[in-house]
């Protein structure tokens, strides 16, 4: 499983650096050897906590037909 960051659209600023504070996730089902799989996330939700403005984002895994593989949670937040 690889960070939101290793996302080919997802960007941070230079100099800044992202760190997971929790993370779920649940496997449906196992994933083929070239089978074809879209990864959609969204951020649903922020909060700040200690000082620090963290962010949930949801993401889930699909085969071709739409049918769920993976579903994951992660809060991150973001330094400088």
């Amino acid at each position: 499983m690889a960070a939101n960051t290793r996302s080919p659209s997802f960007r941070l600023a230079p100099g800044t650096g992202s760190i997971i504070s929790e993370a779920e996730a649940e496997f449906i089902r196992p994933a083929r050897v070239d089978e074809k799989l879209r990864v959609t996330w969204r951020v649903t939700r922020q909060y700040e906590k200690r000082g620090r403005h963290y962010y949930v984002m949801a993401s889930e895994m699909v085969d071709e037909q739409g049918a769920p593989v993976l579903r994951r949670v992660l809060h991150l937040t973001f330094s400088a």
